[in-house]
């Protein structure tokens, strides 16, 4: 009414300010939405790489167990060897070759 006193277009002016106000506020609610569907991108990409962590991790985990069983089986066989040339089987001169190959290693009884 402050803009024309006119009644016929007070009907037109106020159709006019409703489409305004249902625009802003379908605006309003779809900035929302916009928003929670992003939040829940975010928290679906978190838990995707929070997966993908573990999952490299047990990975990880599994290795280096294998690691360490390589190692173990190696150092067992290193034993048995060292028992066999040390064992009174060999001769003297195969027990001084044997300790002369095996010194650098880090294998001396």
């Amino acid at each position: 009414m402050l803009y024309d006193s006119d009644p016929e277009n007070l009907e037109r002016h106020r159709q006019k300010a409703e489409a305004e106000a249902d625009k802003l506020i379908a605006n309003k609610i779809l900035g929302v939405i916009k928003r929670l569907l992003n939040k829940d991108r975010e928290l679906s990409s978190f838990a995707y790489t929070q997966a993908r962590k573990e999952y490299y991790t047990g990975q990880m985990v599994c290795e280096i167990l294998m690691m360490l069983e390589q190692a173990a089986i190696s150092l067992d066989m290193e034993y048995d060897d060292r028992q066999k040339a040390m064992s009174t089987d060999l001769s003297k001169a195969a027990k001084k070759e044997w300790y002369l190959r095996h010194k650098d290693k880090g294998m001396e009884p």
